[in-house]
Parts: C-alpha cells; structure tokens; sequence
C-alpha cells in the first residue's frame, strides 16, 4: 500500500495491492456509514477527523477535516485499512445493495 497526493490537499489516495471493489464499481461517503453498509469506510470513520471516503478499484480515498495535519492521522488510517483487509471484511457490505437487486425476502 502507498499514498499518493490528490489535487484537495485534505485528500490523501491509499493505492492497494489488492482489488477494493470489483470493476468501475465505487461508493463515497460524507458520513460514517453502518458498517453492514461499508465496513472499511466504518473503520475509516472510526478514525477522529475523517470526513469523507471514497472505494474504487484498487484505492481508497480519505478526506480529513482541514484543521487537522495528515501526520496526525496517517498511521491511524493505514492501520484501519489494514485492519479491514486482514478481517477479511469488504469493502462494501450486504447493506450497501441497492433495494431494487435484493430479492423480495431481504436476502
């Protein structure tokens, strides 16, 4: 994993190593969602300053709030995403399904 700079400078690019979400699949978020909506970007919430996530192929984008400096928050977000790939847990979970590709049962 490396982290690339963004033209927002409150916006930092975590490359993979490993796919994030299948295809041009993608989710942002602006606000921490539950984490059977997205368990990374919970995770990444979970990190104090976070304010925006974006998932995409093989990169997560994090946005932090500007009053606060990325030295502060790096190490705390690399462990968040490196907590979530070694749980094995998606990126985008089964509450993050649209409800018209759920079956009728919720399932």
């Amino acid at each position: 994993m490396h982290a690339e700079r963004t033209p927002n400078p409150n916006s930092i690019k975590w490359v993979l190593g490993q796919p994030v979400l299948p295809g041009p699949a993608s989710a942002f978020f602006e606000s921490p969602p539950a984490s059977a909506v997205s368990p990374l970007a919970a995770r990444l919430f979970a990190v104090e300053g976070v304010c925006g996530v974006f998932l995409a192929s093989n990169f997560v984008t994090v946005t932090k709030r500007p009053d606060l400096e990325w030295t502060d928050l790096a190490q705390p977000i690399v462990d968040a995403i490196k907590g979530s790939l070694a749980a094995g847990e998606p990126a985008l979970g089964p509450g993050s399904e649209p409800e018209s590709t759920r079956s009728e049962d919720g399932v």
